[in-house]
């Protein structure tokens, strides 16, 4: 019985740990606090996007801010599913090349993300 008391610590540790860390990364993300992360995203993800850099994280740091409080609260598993599928995703490298098993479709010098795939 003292192990599941153990485990069941742990658990709590991590949920409100990870739940916190999310949510004030997704405030941060919002209100640019501790840098301007516009300076973070790559110049071919900037050309990827339909809206402004800063628009894009702001509505990064609004899910970022929906998943903490999802783990803080009872919807734990469906907050740590959607941050799993974001962080998932295609991301560009640092030097802005799109990894090789995600394709990018260009038409009329404007590029969208066409296609994921793991490898």
């Amino acid at each position: 019985m003292e192990s599941n008391r153990s485990l069941d610590s742990a658990w709590w540790a991590l949920r409100v740990g990870l739940g916190l860390a999310a949510f004030l990364a997704g405030l941060d993300k919002f209100f640019n606090i501790l840098t301007d992360w516009s300076q973070y995203v790559s110049p071919f993800t900037a050309q990827l996007l339909p809206i402004s850099v800063g628009a894009f994280l702001g509505i990064v740091g609004v899910v970022e801010m929906l998943v903490g409080l999802a783990v803080l609260t009872a919807w734990t598993r469906l907050g740590a599913y959607v941050a799993m599928a974001a962080h998932h995703q295609c991301q560009p490298h640092v030097d802005g090349q799109i990894p090789r098993h995600c394709r990018a479709r260009c038409r009329d010098g404007h590029c969208r993300l066409h296609a994921c795939h793991p490898e």
